[in-house]
């Protein structure tokens, strides 16, 4: 019995915290990794942000530049619903302004993708493959804001 109690203080006082240091470690290294790969910035067109700017503050959106409709449609599915998430289809541009915007991104042309954070700059380009649609999923995740003070109010209601 005695062993039992000293191995359940240990077990409490020294594995329990050392495996959840070590489990929050591994979460903040993956954090940090893909804020890394994030890193590159570079501002809009000057035409983009004149033309997308009301809709685009505080938020993270993602330009259709030429991807598939069954990826455009997946990324919908999981981030559609968060409001800081916008998805704007640059490949069907049938109005002036979205006419506008793809000539503007005319550089980008050969990516099927462009992820632009809440400060209206160009965090990277991806193309249409699956392991640079497992990174943006990855990387759309890491910059969404997490509000727990949003799901609290949620958890009260």
């Amino acid at each position: 019995m005695k062993y039992i109690k000293s191995f359940l203080l240990f077990a409490l006082l020294v594995l329990f915290p050392f495996f959840s240091w070590y489990y929050l470690r591994g979460g903040i290294n993956y954090r940090k990794q893909a804020l890394k790969e994030l890193e590159n910035k570079t501002a809009l067109p000057a035409e983009v942000q004149s033309i997308y700017t009301p809709t685009m503050e505080d938020q993270i959106t993602l330009f259709n530049m030429g991807g598939s409709e069954s990826s455009i449609s997946k990324l919908n599915d999981q981030f559609g619903k968060v409001p800081e998430y916008r998805s704007i289809d640059l490949t069907q541009a049938s109005d002036s302004l979205a006419i506008i915007a793809r000539q503007s991104l005319g550089t980008y042309q050969d990516k099927a993708y462009l992820l632009v954070d809440d400060s209206m700059r160009l965090r990277r380009t991806y193309v249409e493959n699956d392991e640079d649609l497992k990174l943006l999923v990855k990387h759309i995740a890491t910059l969404l804001p997490f509000d727990i003070k949003k799901k609290e109010n949620k958890d009260d209601k």
